[in-house]
């Protein structure tokens, strides 16, 4: 079994092609130092739920749309190695 880190964010739509080049940077740093996967997706047709969403999650805003992102990895041990080496990269 393997062990990921998922994200959720608001993402400005005035900013979409800001986001994508540094959701492309971000996964080739991710790979380079480790990761087995990378992805990261937009999710503009989500609707808000009764209780709780993603858009419900990150308190979105109508210029907004919600970013759901994660990084795949062996184990928690082996996420840690690869996440000190991208911070420190």
């Amino acid at each position: 079994m393997s062990y990921i880190d998922v994200f959720v964010l608001p993402v400005p739509r005035s900013r979409l092609e800001e986001y994508r080049s540094m959701a492309a940077l971000a996964c080739r740093v991710w790979i380079e130092h480790g990761a087995l996967e990378y992805r990261e997706f937009l999710a503009d047709d989500v609707p808000n739920g009764e209780v709780t969403s993603f858009p419900m999650s990150v308190r979105i805003q109508d210029d907004e749309i919600v970013g759901i992102g994660y990084a795949r990895y062996v184990s928690r041990e082996h996420r840690d190695e690869v996440t000190r080496k991208v911070m420190a990269d």
